[in-house]
């Protein structure tokens, strides 16, 4: 959001603002790739691909039913994607 000066031109956002944007894209390019990884694995600890992410293209309800699944129980004893971890 800027706010405009007297003279109709706005204001470039302070170097405080850009800071703290700079760190925010930073820390999410950095934290995008582990959190989708451990996504999908979770899903193969109850036996289910990791295509089943592309549940969260569903609008609210997609978020809430990926939300809902990660709380569940994982698989008991061995899978198809392998060993139960332990």
């Amino acid at each position: 959001m800027s706010i405009a000066t007297d003279d109709g031109i706005p204001n470039a956002p302070n170097t405080a603002q850009l800071a703290i944007q700079v760190l925010l894209g930073i820390y999410a390019l950095a934290t995008f790739i582990p959190s989708f990884t451990v996504t999908i694995r979770r899903f193969h600890d109850f036996d289910k691909s990791g295509w089943w992410l592309l549940i969260n293209l569903i609008p609210i309800l997609g978020p809430l039913l990926q939300l809902i699944m990660m709380f569940r129980a994982g698989t008991p004893g061995k899978n198809r994607f392998g060993p139960q971890p332990g």
